[in-house]
């Protein structure tokens, strides 16, 4: 899914692609809302604008690709939608407010989402990756512990809809480092991130 912004035009941009594909390929079984871009977050918030995307497509974006789809699965009374969230959600790390933020949002949308849909015959599967190799990582100037190859996330992402999880969270290293890093106290957290995305430039994910 391309990233818009999220003006009254996406949208019915977003309809008619669908309907498309709909016509040619048939009905949609499965959502999977991947799009998704990251900034640092400047300590004056000053770059406004970044943040203003960060959320347009990180959020905005997976409630427009369920919003195309959703009536006709609930029709169906079958179909499946997943987003792609992160680690971030379960942190709000120095200088990734932002980031952290809106896949926290997804988290809590989609856990939504999953209650309300309860018995209709539609799962929603979120996804939490770690750190993830791709071109738009390899710009990072900072450690990224635990990093896991395209292809092997792609291989967990597949078998997360195949066993229709409602959560999947990877690498469980990574996993379980955010899951120490959230009961430390902020002082730890400050003298840990010292110099973390500090001047790294923008990322997506």
């Amino acid at each position: 899914m391309a990233s818009h912004s999220a003006d009254c035009r996406y949208p019915t941009e977003m309809d008619e692609a669908i309907k498309k594909l709909e016509s040619a390929l048939g009905p949609t079984d499965v959502m999977v809302a991947s799009a998704g871009v990251g900034y640092p977050t400047a300590i004056d918030l000053e770059n406004l604008e970044q943040t203003t995307e960060t959320f347009q497509t990180n959020v905005l974006g997976v409630i427009h690709a369920f919003r195309s789809v959703l009536p006709g699965m609930i029709h169906r009374k079958s179909g499946q939608l997943a987003a792609v969230s992160s680690l971030a959600a379960f942190k709000g790390f120095p200088g990734e407010s932002a980031y952290c933020a809106s896949k926290a949002a997804v988290n809590i949308f989609l856990e939504g989402m999953r209650i309300r849909l309860k018995g209709t015959g539609i799962v929603v599967t979120t996804i939490c990756p770690g750190f993830v190799k791709t071109p738009m990582t390899d710009i990072n100037n900072f450690h990224m512990p635990f990093l896991v190859s395209a292809e092997s996330a792609a291989q967990k992402i597949m078998k997360a809809l195949e066993k229709r999880q409602s959560v999947a969270c990877f690498p469980w290293q990574m996993s379980a480092l955010v899951g120490l890093l959230r009961v430390c106290p902020d002082r730890l957290i400050q003298w840990l991130f010292a110099d973390y995305n500090s001047s790294s430039p923008n990322q997506s994910g």
